[in-house]
């Protein structure tokens, strides 16, 4: 189905013979020839490196097919030739995001924490920068730079004396944090309740015996200091590779 009205539509449930079928059909962009740029002066990358600046200034929900291909000069049924429509576009720009969190090899070096710790930091920036991706990845089937990210990150414990399951579990650790951060930081960025607001409903809470350890931590430091003190870590910029940091630890390899 065309997304063509820009709504992002609901992933199908995992195994579901619409969700292998549309996979089989994503797959197809990447085997696809590109028209010849000779004549029609475009490429896969120009239209994902166009549709990610849009993205960018105006939302997901802004980007269509006819805008995208006024901004590059050409005419709908030219970038039709290049994507078939708007799943494919979305394909094609997940990739590319996919593509700026990649680091060569020779970049890692050999200490599999490390190397993974340097992976993930930057990917959380990656996708700190494009908030939308998380719009529209779940919805598509992995490209080449998803798979290559994934190559790359299990290249730098391929070398570690354990079975592939327990190499699973150290990668979905790490995507784990990555993902999960990533999601809770962008739900932190959209304005809620105010400090006060929230403070005052807490307070509320207070005394009910429902909420020991809330109470507790408020008599020692009060509502309004005990969740200002939650709110700072929760913003601490070194959280992320911290944290991560204790769980690569926790797997003594």
């Amino acid at each position: 189905m065309s997304r063509e009205n820009t709504s992002i539509k609901t992933a199908p449930k995992a195994g579901t013979k619409d969700q292998d079928h549309e996979l089989v059909q994503a797959s197809e962009l990447w085997t696809r020839p590109e028209p010849d740029a000779r004549q029609t002066q475009l490429s896969r990358i120009e239209i994902a490196n166009k549709a990610m600046e849009l993205a960018d200034s105006d939302g997901i929900d802004a980007l269509t097919m006819r805008r995208l291909a006024e901004s590059l000069n050409v005419g709908t049924m030219t970038l039709y030739s290049y994507v078939r429509n708007k799943d494919e576009l979305l394909l094609l720009l997940s990739d590319a995001v996919m593509q700026k969190t990649i680091i060569a090899k020779d970049k890692l070096g050999d200490d599999w924490r490390e190397a993974l710790i340097k992976i993930a930091c930057r990917a959380k920036k990656v996708f700190g920068a494009h908030p939308w991706f998380f719009d529209i990845q779940d919805d598509n089937g992995p490209g080449p730079n998803s798979i290559k990210h994934y190559d790359h990150t299990l290249q730098a414990i391929m070398h570690l004396d354990i079975t592939l399951a327990q190499k699973a579990d150290i990668l979905a650790t790490v995507y784990n944090h990555i993902f999960g951060y990533c999601a809770a930081d962008r739900h932190v960025s959209k304005k809620g309740p105010s400090a006060e607001c929230f403070n005052e409903y807490i307070a509320s809470l207070i005394g009910s015996g429902q909420y020991p350890a809330i109470e507790q931590i408020c008599s020692n430091k009060g509502v309004h200091g005990a969740f200002e003190e939650i709110q700072k870590a929760k913003h601490d910029p070194k959280r992320f590779e911290r944290n991560l940091r204790q769980l690569l630890d926790g797997f003594d390899y």
